[in-house]
């Protein structure tokens, strides 16, 4: 499969699942159902900003220890 193809249908499959998720929180509790929802949105926001400053730690960490074993 080619990797616009794979990236479009993951798109696609999480919207629908948002969008689904939405629905049934807002189903079974009208009042909190999309605040559950976008909390649950910003935790993966802020997870993900997580993983990339480490991800960025660790990569200067490994130019400066490849630096010093030169």
């Amino acid at each position: 499969m080619k990797v616009r193809t794979k990236a479009f249908l993951q798109t696609i499959g999480g919207v629908t699942a948002g969008a689904g998720i939405v629905l049934a929180l807002d189903y079974i509790s009208p009042k909190f159902g999309i605040l559950v929802f976008l909390s649950g949105i910003l935790l993966c926001m802020i997870y993900g900003m997580y993983k990339a400053r480490v991800a960025m730690l660790e990569l200067e960490q490994n130019r400066i220890v490849d630096e010093i074993k030169k």
